[in-house]
């Protein structure tokens, strides 16, 4: 951390600013170009039908905001705990 913080200059809540907006840019480009509706059946085409598929498919993307809430929390508990 006192490496980063040196080398960019930057204080320690820009950088937790950064690493949270970092790992939601990810969890945005993840969610919406590696995983859509074609990849998604393709995955389940053998357990499931299209329409159970699809079904699925909406209501994951429905709740998909609670993974955008739930990870900048997850990442403050994750460092609070570890820079003890």
């Amino acid at each position: 951390m006192k490496i980063l913080e040196g080398y960019f200059g930057l204080k320690k809540n820009e950088l937790l600013l950064g690493i949270i907006a970092v790992n939601l840019l990810l969890l945005w480009l993840s969610k919406n170009v590696l995983i859509n509706e074609t990849v998604f059946f393709n995955t389940y085409s053998e357990q499931m039908t299209y329409d159970r598929s699809m079904e699925l498919f909406k209501k994951i993307s429905e709740l998909s905001w609670v993974a955008y809430l739930f990870t900048p929390i997850m990442l403050l508990i994750k460092f609070s705990v570890l820079s003890r």
